[in-house]
């Protein structure tokens, strides 16, 4: 078994940051639902379609 390349290192770490970002969005959302709301539902709209967007390139960028 070979150690993993420079190359895959840096895809993972890559899919960490984008996939705690999105975390870090959804559950601060989650926690304003629970509270009172979202308090801004069309910034709150704009964020989660950023992050999929940004998923979802880099999905395609490493099919």
């Amino acid at each position: 078994m070979q150690p993993p390349s420079d190359a895959s290192d840096g895809i993972r770490d890559e899919v960490l940051r984008l996939t705690e970002k999105a975390e870090s969005e959804v559950e601060d959302l989650l926690i304003q639902a629970r509270r009172d709301g979202v308090k801004d539902p069309t910034t709150a709209v704009r964020v989660l379609d950023r992050l999929a967007s940004e998923l979802s390139d880099f999905a395609e960028k490493h099919r």
